[in-house]
Formats: C-alpha cells, structure tokens, sequence
C-alpha cells in the first residue's frame, strides 16, 4: 500500500477518468478494516483502504484514459481548480 493520507473532501481520479470526492475514512463494523467512502456520479462507494492506494501498476491496462500509474491518484491544486472551472462552464 502506497504512503499516502486519505482526507475527507479531497479529490482524486479513477484511471478510467472519473473524479471522486472522499466523505470520509471510516473502520468495517465486523472485521475493523479500514474503508475510503467517496462520492461517484451521485453514488456513494466504499473500497478497502489497501486497494485505494494500491500499489498495482494500471499504466499498461487497455481501459487506462488517463495514463496514470496507479488505480487512484490525488488531483493537485491547479486540476481542482480546472474541474471546478468546468462544473460552472457545464452549470
């Protein structure tokens, strides 16, 4: 699992090109793993945190739009602000 902090509200992409928000990092009721809640399309989603920063290489896979590394990858400051420019152009 990659080194990484997961926090609520911030924004990362999927390797196929979605973007999701993270609601919150929250503990399984019965085995105490450790589940990212996010955000997609109106849906909320849960995923192991060990597979959000998975260290699998999806740069080779055929569905990859992005040409990014890995399956989840956080979105820095100046692509938030071109995501929200994009949500009130489409508004």
């Amino acid at each position: 699992m990659r080194k990484e902090t997961v926090e609520p509200k911030s924004i990362w992409r999927h390797f196929k090109g979605n973007t999701i928000e993270v609601i919150c990092v929250c503990k399984h009721t019965e085995d105490l793993s450790t589940l990212v809640v996010y955000t997609h399309q109106k849906d909320i989603w849960a995923r192991p945190i060990e597979m959000f920063l998975s260290e699998e290489d999806v740069s080779s896979r055929i569905d990859n739009t992005t040409n990014q590394k890995y399956r989840f990858e956080r979105i820095i400051k100046n692509d938030r602000y071109k995501i929200n420019k994009r949500k009130q152009r489409i508004s």
